[in-house]
Parts: structure tokens; sequence; C-alpha cells
């Protein structure tokens, strides 16, 4: 089962022998959530800015999500998920965290991230998206 944020918040014990992990992977459905409660209006918007930010971006799994719009989306994701680990954990274990996801899954999303993470937190910022 893959964790997923809607209907019901919904996570797996993948991540059990690693707290930072297992946190992360809560923080990173929270993104989920807040993007689509929040923010659903700003959801098109955001998707072509995102997709202009990080032109090419592979959408196939497990270097992205499987779906196009959910692939460049997850951009925005896993940015507040590297966010929220920060505030959490501080910067070095959230860089630690973020390293061993781009590995795992999503493993062109988040390097994208990490490598895009200004031209993308300027996305963010533009439609007043905070963790």
């Amino acid at each position: 089962m893959r964790p997923h944020a809607s209907p019901v918040l919904t996570l797996n014990g993948r991540f059990l022998d690693n707290d930072d992990r297992a946190l992360s992977m809560y923080v990173h459905e929270q993104g989920h959530w807040l993007l689509s409660e929040r923010y659903r209006a700003h959801m098109g918007g955001l998707y072509g800015d995102l997709k202009r930010a990080v032109p090419g971006l592979p959408t196939d799994f497990p270097r992205g999500s499987g779906d196009e719009r959910d692939t460049y989306i997850h951009l925005a994701v896993i940015l507040l998920e590297w966010q929220g680990m920060e505030e959490l954990l501080g910067a070095a274990r959230a860089r630690a965290v973020m390293d061993l996801q781009k590995t795992d899954h999503y493993t062109a999303i988040y390097p994208a991230v990490l490598e895009h993470r200004a031209a993308l937190e300027e996305v963010l910022r533009r439609y007043s998206i905070k963790w």
C-alpha cells in the first residue's frame, strides 16, 4: 500500500527502522493535504509554473509519480516536506532524509527539488504557499 493523504491520511510501516524517514513520510502526506485543502483553487496555475521551472521532468514511476500533473505537483509537495523537516529536525537531518529519498522513490523529483530549490520556493511564494 502506498501512503496517501486523502480521503484519510494513510501511512505504511515501510520506514519503521528510521524515525526521520517515517516522519518525512507523514510530513509529505501533510504537504498533499495542505495543497489540496488550502490551495485547491491555485493548482492549475501552480502546475504550469512548476512545469516551466523544471521542464522535461520524467513522469514514469519510480522517477516520477506515473502521471505528469501529479509528478509536477510533487515538486511542491516535496519542497514542503523538506521545509517541514527542516523546521522539525534541523537543516542537516532534513537534508540527509532528502538525500536518502532521492535514491528510493521519485528518483527524478527529489533531485529536481534539491537542485532547483530557490526557483521552486519562488513559485510557491507567488501563490503564498508556505509550510
